[in-house]
């Protein structure tokens, strides 16, 4: 009897219209960063370029916009994914690029932890498996699905429903250093941290934008 998939699996598709579905368990084909390269490396992510987007989890990945600077050199907000997509949207998600990469909710990590949780939903697993690196467009869209089908979870965490009036929109923070898993495990799991939208924090997000405008400008301005 075959055991089940402890992963939500992401397939991409390889050019060949066709979706092989593979036992990634002994596949050493395209193997992960070793521990002596992520302990080198412990801001793995990308959070140059995942540090500038407005990314709201619960809301469409049409939505998401990243800072940037217009033609005239002033701070702006551009869509990430829109025709004609940014740049960033192509680059790789984490600095060594990997074809395959798990990803927690931190939040629900958390209530797991505190025992207030019956059983904590299994990890997503974004998995390339033509060997391409996982792009930061292949990131937003897989993380943004995955919220959204733990989207009653959340609720339930934030105490808030879909009739309620306040808010319930929850938008990209950042990502710690992935977590080496048990012995026998194929990935590193990248637990990922979200800022709640609430109406009486909604100038506190403000500041967060305005932050990372001035990150930017200090970075990239020159």
């Amino acid at each position: 009897m075959a055991t089940s998939n402890p992963f939500n699996v992401a397939h991409i598709e390889t050019g060949t219209g066709t979706e092989a579905l593979v036992d990634v368990s002994m596949d050493h084909s395209h193997p992960l960063p070793q521990q002596d390269d992520v302990e080198k490396k412990k801001s793995l992510i990308r959070e140059e370029i995942l540090g500038r987007l407005r990314w709201n989890v619960l809301a469409p990945p049409s939505t998401v916009e990243v800072v940037d600077f217009d033609t005239t050199g002033e701070l702006c907000w551009r869509p990430l994914l829109l025709d004609p997509k940014h740049p960033l949207a192509h680059e790789a998600v984490t600095e060594l690029p990997q074809s395959r990469m798990a990803v927690v909710l931190a939040m629900i990590e958390y209530w797991d932890c505190l025992g207030m949780m019956d059983e904590a939903p299994p990890p997503l697993l974004i998995e390339n498996t033509d060997g391409q690196a996982v792009t930061i467009e292949q990131f937003v869209i897989k993380v943004s699905e995955y919220a959204q089908s733990l989207r009653q979870t959340i609720y339930d965490i934030e105490n808030r429903y879909p009739s309620s009036q306040r808010s319930v929109d929850l938008y990209y923070d950042s990502t710690d250093a992935p977590e080496p898993q048990e012995t026998g495990e194929p990935d590193f799991v990248f637990p990922l941290h979200l800022i709640s939208k609430d109406t009486s924090l909604t100038g506190e997000l403000e500041t967060e934008w305005i932050r990372r405008e001035r990150e930017f400008a200090k970075t990239f301005g020159g």
